[in-house]
């Protein structure tokens, strides 16, 4: 077969490159004749176009039966009709509306990331405790957002090439991001896990259906590299969830909402669904891919979206216009057919369509199955399980590892510190079980350690020094802190159960959503800011149980009561 570059030049003195690929004539083992070969170089040098068929004679004479003709594909005809959707495609060009389009499918992949990630962080915030969450829950909460995006691949995939690829885009988006928001104001467990599920059901549309989209509007020539950057948006998709987790998880938001008390995940959770919404709203200004309005028979509006996009491409020189008057593209006659029964008013009109799309949604089903692309589904298939699988599985149980690792680094502390009592983990199940029982320390000091989730019974604190310790969802019971100075210790959701405070100085000590019960303080002095008053803080989620926690001998309340009696006036502060 010979190939040849050939070319011609215009009135302006502007060589356009032209590929050749004459017809040629090859026998049965597939070689060319000689002659053959020298008339075509000499047609294509002259610039001569035949489409008859060359003739050889002598011995290198064929039959006629046995001539093979090899073409060139179609491009635009003298009437400006293209045959070929490469071809439409090629005299668009390639500029500005591939960079917004870029952009568009940038922001929805990176959202879908987001989406999936966020509630590996949120499972190791405080929610756990806020629900009451078992282990199988916690597993439930990882793995719903992958069955929703299992039924919705499926869903969404077959009504783009119903109804649209835009228009799903648009609406798979919308569901992701709504339900995404909503999840972060559950009231319980149930109607989360039913929100994070329809949240998937619109990140399994929207995945898939980006490729698709970008696809038909790239040329084969620019399509890899582009889907490729494209696929980078993930990886920042990522980033932002894992910051947006570190800005907001650690902080101390909490306000009520109702008969809701909002805290940081569900803030996280909120903002984590913002650029799905985005997307939609993003979408919305794209066109319908041309590939599909072709497939449907609209030809005229694929038309119309193909230009443009050409006067996007082509803002440096507005008065170019597109070459292709029409487009004569063959599609699947199911297609058309389908698509031509969906419409009516009447209710049977309507139960004929849904009938209609079922029966073609069953047949591309089971077209995936049959014998030509059965192997190619199974690896694919298979590929994809196990990319998912280490993937995600990593990912989503990372941060609650590296939150383990943080709390087995803090007990460790301890072992070289000394207590007269025990530690044990309340979650056993959910912890690494290293640190199950510490016992016979004598604890001096603890310096920047983060506590969470114990037991902690039966502990002598004397002489000691806590600088920069949190304890959040800590059991307190039958505990002495004697002699002990807290400087920048806070107790979050926690319980503080016959716990005696004696001869203590506290800096910038905080009780959020602390019970105190028979717990006595006696002789603390909280040290004084120049202004007089102390550094301490004890929020409205705190409560007195009982009538045995007591102030150097005077009962208390309740916690606005204890915070006063604890601070004193300036003349209490000072002679302490």
């Amino acid at each position: 077969k010979t190939k040849m570059n050939g070319g011609t030049s215009d009135a302006d003195g502007a060589v356009e490159l032209v590929e050749f690929r004459p017809l040629v004539a090859e026998n049965d083992g597939g070689e060319t004749s000689k002659e053959a070969e020298d008339t075509l170089c000499e047609a294509a040098a002259a610039g001569e176009e035949s489409s008859e068929e060359l003739q050889t004679t002598g011995e290198d004479r064929l039959p006629e039966d046995e001539v093979k003709l090899i073409r060139e594909p179609s491009d635009i005809d003298e009437n400006g009709v293209v045959t070929e959707y490469e071809v439409a495609l090629k005299y668009v060009g390639f500029g500005l509306y591939h960079v917004l389009l870029f952009l568009v499918n940038g922001v929805a992949l990176a959202s879908d990331a987001v989406e999936v990630l966020s509630i590996s962080f949120v499972l190791s915030s405080s929610m756990g405790e806020e629900f009451g969450l078992t282990e199988a829950q916690n597993a439930w909460l990882s793995s719903i957002i992958f069955l929703g995006m299992l039924f919705g691949s499926y869903l969404w995939g077959t009504l783009a090439d119903l109804v649209g690829r835009r228009s799903t885009l648009l609406t798979s988006l919308t569901v992701n991001g709504v339900f995404g928001m909503v999840s972060a104001f559950s009231p319980n467990y149930v109607f989360f896990l039913f929100c994070r599920f329809l949240s998937g059901l619109g990140v399994g549309g929207s995945l898939p259906i980006i490729t698709s989209y970008n696809s038909e509007l790239i040329r084969n020539k620019y399509r890899g590299p582009y889907l490729g950057m494209t696929s980078v948006f993930w990886m920042l998709g990522s980033l932002q969830c894992a910051g947006l987790a570190w800005l907001i998880i650690p902080s101390d938001i909490s306000f009520p909402l109702g008969s809701l008390q909002v805290t940081s995940w569900r803030v996280f959770l909120f903002c984590s669904a913002i650029p799905a919404l985005l997307g939609a709203i993003l979408y919305f200004f794209l066109p319908e891919s041309p590939r599909f309005l072709i497939e449907v028979n609209k030809t005229g509006k694929a038309l119309k979206v193909l230009k443009i996009i050409h006067r996007l491409n082509h803002l440096r020189t507005p008065n170019k216009e597109y070459p292709v008057k029409g487009l004569d593209i063959k599609v699947h006659s199911s297609q058309v057919d389908v698509l031509d029964s969906i419409g009516g008013s009447t209710l049977r009109a309507r139960c004929l369509s849904i009938a209609a799309k079922l029966k073609e949604v069953l047949r591309r089903t089971v077209q995936l199955y049959r014998r030509k692309l059965l192997v190619r589904t199974i690896l694919l298939s298979g590929v994809l399980f196990c990319l998912s699988f280490g993937s995600y599985g990593v990912t989503l149980w990372y941060p609650s590892y590296v939150k383990q690792l943080d709390q087995a680094e803090s007990l460790k502390s301890l072992l070289a510190l000394g207590c007269n009592g025990t530690i044990s983990q309340t979650n056993k199940k959910n912890q690494s079980n290293l640190y199950d029982q510490l016992c016979g320390c004598s604890l001096t000091s603890v310096s920047g350690a983060q506590f969470e989730d114990l037991n902690v019974t039966d502990w002598q604190h004397i002489n000691a020094s806590f600088t920069q310790v949190s304890y959040e969802r800590t059991r307190f019971s039958n505990v002495t802190f004697k002699g002990v100075n807290f400087t920048e210790l806070t107790f979050r959701d926690s319980t503080l159960d016959s716990v005696g405070f004696y001869e203590n100085e506290w800096f910038a000590v905080r009780f959020e959503g602390v019970q105190f019960s028979n717990v006595e303080f006696c002789d603390v002095l909280v040290v004084p800011r120049l202004d007089g008053y102390g550094l301490l803080e004890i929020d409205n989620r705190s409560s007195v149980v009982g009538s045995n926690v007591s102030v150097d001998g005077q009962l208390v309340a309740d916690a606005y009561d204890l915070q006063r009696l604890l601070v004193g006036t300036r003349r209490e502060q000072e002679r302490k």
